[in-house]
């Protein structure tokens, strides 16, 4: 991922599964963060074992509002989010509802490119 201001962090975990579409796409593994991950906080991990939240299907624990319709996204969100890699692009800087990623040193709003890529284990 790029912060605003284009300066490249990566965040790598020794397991990543996610379940099948009866569990809602949960996030049941989700592994260390690894030390040479160059983001220095783990936002991913608040969203353990979480099912998949969109617009039109509320899974996240915030009582009184679908966490994604919002920031028009769709997450592992909890209630709601410490990183939202699938958020709007285009929202103003430093807005809550852009792509973030907690605690990203540089800024955690705003990010101007992410990618998750996945590997064998």
């Amino acid at each position: 991922m790029n912060n605003a201001n284009g300066v490249p962090y990566f965040a790598k975990y020794d397991l990543f599964r996610i379940s099948d579409e009866w569990s809602k796409y949960r996030m049941v593994d989700l592994g260390g963060y690894l030390p040479e991950s160059t983001a220095n906080h783990d936002s991913l991990a608040y969203h353990r074992n979480m099912s998949f939240t969109t617009y039109n299907s509320d899974n996240d624990r915030q009582s009184s509002y679908n966490c994604a319709v919002n920031p028009r996204s769709a997450w592992w969100y909890n209630g709601c989010d410490h990183s939202d890699l699938n958020s709007n692009y285009f929202a103003a800087s430093g807005n809550d509802n852009s792509i973030e990623w907690d605690n990203l040193p540089g800024g955690q709003y705003n990010l101007k490119f992410t990618e998750m890529k996945i590997r064998p284990i």
